[in-house]
């Protein structure tokens, strides 16, 4: 990856981006973890900044789903729990990823778990505000829309609603209406699948990791992945 800064009105926009692009690729290789895509360097030359990368050979989390339907109970909480040790690493640095979907997990050919992609990742302190410019309709919790506050129960929610992606093959609506209650007649397919292809336990931490309400979802990872079954 490479930004390269141009001369004239746009320089210090510029300049700011190379910033933030420099600041993305030290925090990522902070992150000691196999579950963390891994950065080896990152350098400035040439007035163009740099960050190298592993190579992961395999498909993200949505392809490997759509090409088997849904996944099985069992190998959707394997996924989950890796991706959850991934996010702990993280928030113990008090980070958050605020973007995690199926797009942003790889599958490697020989069955590892890494999470990617970590541009809307931030450091945050308690009481810190910073404006949330992404959104990815499905998995971004509905106040992570609207609010800049940051906490760890917005990756909470990316996980209850990728797990949920895993044993049905599709996400909830932006405003979880599919398992929430309200879903249409031609989304009853959706209900009965999840209802079927999931255990109880497992349904009902999917339910409460993707509740409107942030304080009724489980606030740390630990708490989301002692909810599913061993």
């Amino acid at each position: 990856n490479k930004v390269v800064a141009p001369v004239g009105d746009i320089a210090e926009e510029i300049s700011l981006v190379r910033r933030k692009f420099m600041t993305e690729a030290r925090k990522i290789k902070e992150l000691d973890s196999d579950k963390i895509i891994k950065v080896f360097d990152v350098f400035d030359e040439n007035n163009t900044c740099y960050y190298t990368m592993e190579y992961i050979q395999g498909c993200n989390l949505d392809e490997y789903v759509n090409k088997k339907g849904f996944l099985a109970e069992q190998e959707a909480i394997l996924i989950i729990c890796q991706v959850g040790e991934a996010l702990k690493k993280m928030h113990e640095k008090r980070m958050a990823h605020f973007d995690v979907k199926p797009k942003n997990i790889m599958i490697g050919d020989d069955g590892c778990v890494i999470l990617i992609d970590f541009g809307a990742a931030h450091k945050y302190m308690n009481n810190n505000t910073t404006f949330l410019d992404f959104s990815s309709p499905g998995f971004t919790a509905p106040e992570a829309i609207n609010k800049n506050r940051f906490y760890p129960t917005y990756d909470i929610y990316s996980l209850g609603a990728t797990l949920l992606f895993m044993l049905t093959g599709n996400s909830q609506a932006e405003d979880g209406s599919e398992i929430h209650g309200g879903e249409s007649p031609e989304k009853q397919s959706f209900s009965e699948l999840f209802n079927q292809n999931a255990s109880l336990q497992t349904r009902e931490c999917v339910l409460q990791a993707t509740s409107f309400q942030p304080g009724l979802r489980p606030q740390s990872v630990d708490e989301f992945l002692e909810m599913l079954p061993s």
